[in-house]
């Protein structure tokens, strides 16, 4: 089977099928402006990013050659995308490029990283790293560790105020 990404209204209604490749679509994420979705495809044989309309329409990569790229996320301006790269040796790594497309850069320093996310006003990227959760600025200066425990964290989000975050965590072994 494949993953494909579909749309629907925030109610639950109008539910629509956007992509239908024989392939894995995932990831999908919403420009702030509501136009435009970001997503993770593995249609070229490799992960890339992709964009296409919310309609479906106008299907493309921007990423290429980098390795398996996936995870996008809209910085809250919808000027910049920020997602991981797992290289050869899966070793995964945060990149940051213009919501269009253009150069890729990398701002992760090398340990694994995984699920980054934009801070609601767009000044810090929350993001997991050795089984802790992480702050950086969007250029990948001052990296602060958040937590610091031997549980998985996973899937991090910020509360709409920012003040707060969300994640998924295996304290409990399950």
């Amino acid at each position: 089977s494949f993953d494909n990404i579909c749309l629907m209204d925030g109610d639950g209604k109008n539910s629509k099928r956007l992509t239908f490749t024989k392939a894995t679509d995932f990831y999908p994420t919403l420009s702030p402006d509501g136009h435009t979705i970001a997503f993770s495809s593995r249609r070229s044989g490799n992960f890339e990013i992709y964009l296409m309309n919310t309609d479906g329409g106008n299907q493309r990569a921007i990423t290429q050659g980098l390795g398996s790229c996936f995870a996008p996320n809209y910085s809250p301006d919808g000027k910049k995308i920020v997602f991981v790269v797992a290289d050869e040796k899966n070793v995964q790594h945060i990149y940051t490029m213009n919501a269009d497309g253009g150069i890729p850069t990398r701002i992760s320093d090398g340990t694994s990283s995984v699920d980054p996310t934009w801070s609601p006003d767009g000044k810090s990227i929350l993001y997991g790293a050795n089984q802790s959760l992480y702050v950086m600025n969007p250029d990948g200066t001052n990296q602060i560790r958040l937590t610091n425990t031997s549980w998985g964290k996973f899937s991090p989000a910020w509360s709409p105020d920012g003040k707060k975050i969300a994640f998924v965590s295996n304290r409990d072994g399950k």
